[in-house]
C-alpha cells in the first residue's frame, strides 16, 4: 500500500454526486470483468429512507476516487459497492472508506458490519486485514448464462468492538447489548 493521497477527504455522498459515483461503479465493474474474467451488473443503487441506504466518497481534489455504499438494518451495517478508481488503488483509500463506515456503524450502535465480495478478484486478503472474518463461501453463477463459469461468492462480517458501559438514567448499567432508544429492541444479528 502507498503512503496515502495528500488532502483526501472521506464526506457523506450528497444527491449532486450521483452521477460520479454511477460512474466510478461503472468503471469498477468493468475492471472487476477484466479482474475475474466475466461481466458483472454492479448492485443497483437506491438511496431513500425507507431502505436506510447509504453512501460516503472519497474526494481527492474536485473528484470522487472512491465510494462506498451501505444499509443498516438493525444492528447490522451492510456494505456494497466498494469501488476504488482503478488509477487510485494501493493508497489506502479503500480502508480509509471502510474505517469511515466503521465509525458510522459504532455511532448508530452497530455491532456487525458484512459484505459480499467475490474470491477471484483478491479481495479476501484486504478484506480479512481489515477484520473481515469469512462466513461462507458458494460458487455461483452470477450472470445465469450456462457458458459463464462461476465465481465464488464470500460473506464477510466483522464484529465492531462492544459500547463501552454506562450508568443509565434508571442507575442500572448497560452494557453494548442493551439498547436504550424507543423502538429498538435487543437481539442476534
Amino acid at each position: 500500500m502507498g503512503n496515502g493521497v495528500k488532502g483526501l477527504l472521506i464526506r457523506p455522498q450528497k444527491l449532486e454526486d450521483a452521477g460520479a459515483v454511477a460512474a466510478l461503479i461503472k468503471i469498477g465493474a468493468r475492471h472487476l470483468a477484466q479482474t475475474a474474467g466475466v461481466h458483472i451488473s454492479p448492485t443497483r443503487q437506491t438511496h431513500g429512507p425507507q431502505l436506510r441506504t447509504a453512501g460516503i466518497v472519497a474526494v481527492a481534489g474536485n473528484r470522487i476516487v472512491g465510494t462506498v455504499s451501505f444499509h443498516g438494518r438493525g444492528r447490522r451495517f451492510h456494505l456494497f459497492n466498494l469501488v476504488v478508481h482503478p488509477k487510485m488503488r494501493r493508497q489506502g483509500i479503500a480502508q480509509k472508506l471502510v474505517v469511515e463506515l466503521e465509525r458510522i456503524a459504532n455511532a448508530s450502535r452497530a455491532k456487525v458490519l458484512s459484505l459480499h465480495t467475490i474470491e477471484e478478484t483478491g479481495a479476501l486478503v484486504p478484506f480479512t486485514r481489515l477484520g473481515f472474518r469469512i462466513q461462507s463461501a458458494k460458487p455461483e453463477f452470477l450472470i445465469g448464462q450456462p457458458s459463464e463459469r462461476a465465481l465464488t461468492t464470500v460473506y464477510m462480517v466483522k464484529r465492531l468492538p462492544g459500547l463501552p458501559r454506562e450508568k443509565q438514567e434508571d442507575g442500572e448499567t448497560h452494557g453494548a447489548d442493551t439498547f436504550n432508544r424507543p423502538g429498538l429492541r435487543a437481539g442476534r444479528c
